[in-house]
């Protein structure tokens, strides 16, 4: 691989954000539909681990596509080498937990007999998982903002 330019490390950042405005998108319209859901009456676990399986994919594909990233960012800016490592580290450690709690989600969605206490409570703990999220993609905005001078 060649090293990148200015260019080619804006568009990474590009490409990086519209994928954070797509999943923030998505954990949105699975909010609205749990809303819906709630208001209707009648629970839809199996529904909601199918939901979750599609965030889960989606999710695979853009941990792993940061983590290219990284690796593109420390070839491009060996002066930074450091922090790319020590961002890129912390980021697969929280990649790899959010994975793991989200899977637990899809598991015990999945179940015959869910064990929620009700459906508010299955959808409070989807809530804290999106809230996990957002903070882990609001941590790695501000771990890459020191490249801002250099793009």
């Amino acid at each position: 691989m060649g090293k990148l330019d200015t260019t080619d490390i804006r568009s990474l950042f590009s490409k990086w954000k519209v994928e954070h405005r797509d999943l923030n998108d998505q954990v949105d319209r699975f909010r609205d539909w749990a809303d819906a859901v709630a208001q209707s009456g009648v629970p839809k676990f199996g529904e909601a681990a199918r939901q979750l399986s599609r965030l889960r994919e989606r999710l695979l594909y853009h941990f792993a596509r940061e983590k290219e990233m990284g690796h593109q960012l420390a070839e491009a800016y060996p002066e930074g080498s450091n922090e790319v490592a020590q961002s890129c580290k912390k980021a697969e450690q929280d990649h790899n937990q959010l994975m793991k709690e989200l899977e637990g989600l899809i598991d015990r969605l999945s179940q015959l007999d869910p064990p929620f206490d009700s459906w508010e409570a299955a959808i409070s703990e989807v809530g804290l998982f999106a809230q996990r999220l957002d903070e882990h993609e609001a941590y790695e905005c501000e771990h890459i903002e020191w490249l801002g001078p250099l793009m």
